[in-house]
């Protein structure tokens, strides 16, 4: 086993990997909150009308099929807003182990 110092982070190529498994997860978490959204609002009856008229501009006036566009649109927004914090955070990272030290990890090399 060999100690070695990770002092900083390559902060774009943090970003990339970031970015791809937040698009994953969000929107299979959007999609799954969106079919929930829609089956509710489905229930309830919202289908947009004369009191709500932007709802299915929205894609509330077809059940499922919006709440799943919504979930899409979701996953997408997320995957953006956690690639900018994820950033945030690796530029910190940078900015503090340069003042107190990285981390030290312990890495077995092949022979």
């Amino acid at each position: 086993m060999k100690k070695v110092e990770l002092r900083s982070l390559d902060v774009l190529s943090v970003m990339k990997v970031v970015f791809i498994i937040y698009i994953i997860v969000g929107i299979i978490l959007g999609i799954l909150y969106g079919l929930i959204f829609g089956w509710i609002l489905g229930m309830l009856g919202f289908s947009g009308g004369e009191e709500l008229p932007f709802l299915p501009l929205l894609g509330f006036g077809v059940g499922a099929y919006g709440g799943v566009l919504i979930g899409i649109l979701y996953g997408i927004f997320y995957a953006i807003w956690m690639t900018i914090v994820t950033a945030i955070g690796a530029l910190l990272f940078n900015l503090v182990a340069s003042l107190v030290g990285g981390v030290h990890i312990k890495v077995e090399l092949p022979d």
